[in-house]
This record gives structure tokens, sequence and C-alpha cells, in this order.
């Protein structure tokens, strides 16, 4: 697995392993018992200038 370190690294592995397990038991009929990850590389993400940053707004 690769990621970025915009997120605290547990959550992220948290949410991947409860997206593989909804996977494998809802799409593909199997029972999981455990997912394990291993982080093999860190992205990293454009940084952007403090002038450049906007925020989206609802509309």
């Amino acid at each position: 697995m690769a990621t970025a370190l915009d997120q605290p690294l547990r959550e992220q592995a948290q949410r991947i392993r409860q997206a593989v397990l909804h996977a494998a038991e809802h799409t593909l009929g199997l029972a999981v018992t455990a997912v394990d990850l291993e982080i093999d590389a860190v992205l990293e993400l454009p940084r952007v200038p403090r002038g450049e940053r906007f925020e989206l707004s609802e509309r």
C-alpha cells in the first residue's frame, strides 16, 4: 500500500481494512477474519503556496 502523510496512518489503515472486509464479505461472499496491510511507499502531496490556496464553498 502507498499512502500520503496527510492523515494518521492508523486511521488510514483502519479505513482500508474495513473496505477490504466489506468487499470480501458482500461482493465475494468470503468470510475474512483479518486483513494485514504493509505500507511500502509514502506519497508526497503537491505543495500549494499560501497565496494560491482556496476553500470550496457550499452551493
